[in-house]
């Protein structure tokens, strides 16, 4: 199950990749492009020691495999939360649609980990979430609004506090 999921990655560091060319290039969507392409690099690098851990861990074979494997899921979820939410940053925070996609982590760890684990993981992409919209929104880091994507910029509006419950709940 975590080389499955570690080929998912592949999938969505491709997948980012595209949409981040394809909004910058043909949308006109003027994302940072920098910043995000580094972030696609980083989720491509630590994709590639992930998988080359799995491999030579041989996590399936020993006494304490499960808890190293349940280990190492844990921390895959946890940095692809905390990529995920960098990208949102870059990319419009909580305006950008692509927010929802933190549920497929949660159904992954769902599957991969134990409940307490899940509840965890879920408790981990509120707090990336809210925090970044809660950053943005009162301006301790800047927000970045893609023009051309929305005609007004919804940061620090009601309707992004009603976003943040939403999504919390």
């Amino acid at each position: 199950r975590i080389l499955w999921f570690i080929h998912l990655r592949w999938l969505a560091a491709a997948g980012t990749l595209a949409t981040l060319l394809f909004g910058n290039l043909v949308l006109k969507l003027g994302a940072p492009f920098v910043p995000l392409l580094g972030l696609v690099a980083f989720l491509g690098l630590y994709n590639l020691v992930c998988q080359l851990v799995a491999k030579g861990a041989r996590l399936h074979e020993s006494p304490g495999s499960v808890r190293r494997s349940s280990l190492f899921a844990n921390l895959q979820i946890a940095l692809d939360l905390i990529a995920l939410t960098l990208l949102l940053h870059y990319s419009g925070g909580a305006e950008n649609p692509f927010a929802f996609y933190f549920i497929f982590h949660i159904i992954i760890a769902s599957i991969l980990l134990s409940p307490r684990a899940t509840y965890l993981q879920s408790l981990l992409a509120i707090v990336l979430f809210n925090g970044m919209a809660v950053a943005e929104g009162t301006g301790l880091i800047s927000h970045i609004h893609l023009r051309n994507f929305l005609p007004v910029e919804l940061n620090g509006t009601d309707y992004v506090l009603a976003l943040q419950a939403v999504f919390t709940t």
